[in-house]
């Protein structure tokens, strides 16, 4: 088995993540529909020829019956946007916090190349309100129709992922009481991608309670770390002057499969 060089970074090597300390997030996520852990999947065959004693998948295709983990991020987002418009604390229900949302006319707005934009659709429907989400043109039809099905009003840009973000930011500035729920942070736009990235943290105690209930502990994770979503977006922060870009996942305690 061929290897690729490991770069270690020297300054990360004190740092350390508490998954648990995000207040409301745990109970959010167990009280949405059909909530449960997704699977460790266990690769014998896998550990045995690298000389491991286990190595573990993290199953994220079917989460809340939708193909990613993006839920995670997009749902615990949502949430604390609509809740952060009304000055609404971390714990509120989802039922108060959809009808303040319902009485308020407030919808949701997103930029997408699939599976974020699906998720606050998903977000939108179960909170009974509008969502719209901008794609770029060469999205093909079916992924399109995905998102059309969980009830969201389909913009197609025309042009690229990176002018779908804008369009999308631009949309939510200039309607009433629309929210941008996006999972690429800019100058100006910080708050909310911090608590898309926030959001995966539910994952990450999963595994962690998983891994105690198998007798095991993690030592090495593996982790993708990149987007099409994120890479693109790079030049629209560099073309339009915005930073700090957001991994959508910067710290992980397993590999995550998913479908797209």
């Amino acid at each position: 088995m061929s290897c690729r060089p490991i770069y270690l970074n020297p300054s990360a090597a004190g740092e350390r993540c508490d998954f648990s300390a995000v207040e409301g997030l745990k109970q959010f996520h167990r009280s949405l529909p059909h909530y449960f852990q997704s699977p460790l999947v266990s690769l014998p065959d896998l550990a045995a020829e690298i000389g491991v004693h286990a190595v573990l998948v993290k199953d994220e295709s079917h989460r809340f019956g939708l193909p990613s983990f993006k839920i995670l991020g997009a749902s615990w987002g949502c949430y604390r946007a609509i809740a952060s418009h009304f000055g609404l604390p971390a714990t509120v229900s989802l039922e108060e916090l959809s009808a303040q949302a319902q009485e308020n006319s407030v919808s949701l707005t997103a930029a997408t190349e699939g599976n974020h934009g699906k998720a606050v659709a998903f977000m939108a429907r179960l909170l009974r309100i509008k969502a719209q989400i901008f794609v770029p043109r060469d999205m093909d039809e079916g992924a399109r129709s995905s998102l059309a099905e969980e009830g969201a009003r389909v913009v197609v840009v025309q042009g690229d992922y990176d002018d779908a973000v804008r369009e999308a930011w631009c949309a939510a500035q200039t309607t009433n009481n629309s929210l941008l729920v996006q999972d690429t942070a800019f100058e100006g736009y910080e708050k909310v991608p911090k608590w898309v990235e926030e959001g995966y943290a539910t994952m990450m105690s999963e595994v962690d309670e998983q891994l105690r209930d198998m007798g095991l502990s993690g030592s090495l994770t593996i982790v993708p770390s990149r987007s099409r979503e994120t890479d693109n977006s790079s030049n629209f922060a560099d073309n339009h002057g915005r930073h700090e870009l957001r991994n959508s996942i910067n710290h992980c305690l397993a590999w995550p499969a998913t479908s797209g």
